[in-house]
C-alpha cells in the first residue's frame, strides 16, 4: 500500500513546513489544527479495513530541490501519519507493538516536495 503525504499544511493563507525545527515552537492549538488539517488530507487516501499488526513503514522523501535537508527532521510526518493511523481505527496504537518497524530514504530530486509512505502488513 503507497499512500503520499505532504510536507506542507495550509491554514487559511498561511502555509506550515512540517518539520521538528517549527514543530517544536507552534503552540499546542496550531500545533492540534495543523494535525487535523494532515488527517483530512491523507484521510481519504487510507484503506477501510484494520491493518494486520505489527507493520513496518517506509517514508520515501521526494524533494523538489537539491538542496540539503535532515532525514530526521521530518520526523514530525511519522508522527501525524501514525495518529492518524489511530484515530481512523487502522491500528489499536502507534506503540511498538503495532509499529515494528521505520525507515526514512531520500527519493532524490522530482517534480514536487512529498513523502511517499509504503506499509508493510504481517
Amino acid at each position: 500500500m503507497r499512500i503520499e503525504l505532504p510536507l506542507r499544511i495550509w491554514l487559511g493563507k498561511r502555509s506550515y513546513s512540517l518539520t521538528l525545527n517549527n514543530y517544536r515552537n507552534w503552540h499546542y492549538h496550531l500545533s492540534n489544527k495543523i494535525k487535523h488539517e494532515f488527517e483530512k488530507i491523507v484521510g481519504y487516501q487510507l484503506p477501510k479495513q484494520q491493518l494486520s499488526t505489527p507493520i513496518q513503514i517506509t517514508y520515501e522523501i521526494h524533494k523538489s530541490t537539491k538542496r540539503r535537508y535532515d532525514l530526521d527532521n521530518l520526523v514530525v510526518v511519522a508522527k501525524f501519519f501514525h495518529d492518524t493511523l489511530v484515530s481512523k481505527g487502522l491500528i489499536e496504537d502507534d506503540s511498538n507493538t503495532y509499529i515494528s518497524g521505520i525507515s526514512f530514504i531520500d527519493a532524490g530530486v522530482g517534480k514536487n516536495d512529498k513523502i511517499v509512505v509504503t506499509i508493510k502488513e504481517s
